[in-house]
């Protein structure tokens, strides 16, 4: 961890070339302003590549909690899969705010127990720099958030197959203007999130994903690991088949041995 000005670990602008991180750690990154944990500017030229993958951002700002924009990556196309945003407490901005200049998307990753304590800010900020580019959230994981506004864009986003759940989200979920934001076969558990603007839920799962709040990644591994009643089971019953197997054999074992040895 350092301290800067922008980009509290990791600061990269580059006005030819891109960037991608990789199975990233941080903890507890801090900075003065925007990026807490990073400031990514890379070229709009496409196809530029502006990614986090496989990665852990955990608890940015709470030691100077009056800082902003987590992670903030500027221009290129964005692409964040199988990270994990925890326990960061920012000013605004706490998951990330992203400005894309290609079509771009979050996949695979959890968002829990972040905190936005300004007022009228929102916690995941989505803009482009084109009206014809769009920004998708596939198959992702919102626990335990707390801010008053969640997220925003001013250009098209899809939300698909996502699961928010516990969020402590004081006055509105979702917020457009001019756009559309599109929320596809997602698990809600309030019956009717508030938004603003264009906003369309549709498809509404009735029953929830499972709650892992930090799967591995990358060198970070997890805590808990991901598993379903069923593979418990089978692999419960695995183990105590190999046990009684390990069993018979040391017992086939001792009469052997007793076979050779009690002649003598």
């Amino acid at each position: 961890m350092h301290k800067s000005e922008e980009g509290g670990s990791l600061y990269v602008s580059c006005s030819k070339g891109e960037c991608v991180q990789d199975r990233i750690c941080s903890f507890g990154s801090n900075t003065v302003n925007p990026g807490a944990y990073c400031y990514i500017e890379v070229s709009d030229e496409f196809p530029n590549k502006n990614y986090l993958l496989d990665s852990t951002i955990t608890s940015s700002g709470q030691e100077n909690p009056d800082e902003n924009d987590n992670i903030c990556l500027y221009s290129g196309e964005i692409n964040m899969k199988s990270i994990n945003i925890s326990n960061s407490k920012l000013y605004y901005d706490s998951i990330y705010n992203v400005v894309y200049s290609s079509n771009s998307n979050v996949t695979l990753s959890t968002f829990s127990n972040n905190t936005t304590t300004f007022e009228d800010i929102y916690e995941i900020y989505v803009t482009a720099l084109s009206d014809s580019l769009e920004f998708k959230i596939l198959f992702c994981n919102f626990f335990e958030n707390e801010c008053n506004y969640f997220i925003i864009s001013f250009h098209d986003l899809f939300i698909n197959n996502c699961s928010f759940n516990k969020n402590n989200i004081n006055e509105r979920y979702f917020s457009t203007d001019s756009k559309q934001i599109i929320v596809k076969g997602c698990y809600f558990d309030i019956s009717d999130p508030i938004k603003i603007g264009n906003v369309i839920i549709t498809e509404e799962l009735g029953s929830i994903y499972p709650e892992n709040y930090h799967l591995s990644s990358g060198l970070c591994f997890a805590k808990l690991k991901l598993e379903f009643p069923e593979e418990k089971k089978a692999e419960t019953e695995e183990k105590e088949e190999i046990k009684i197997n390990f069993k018979r054999k040391n017992k086939f074992n001792i009469f052997v041995c007793f076979v050779f040895i009690f002649p003598k």
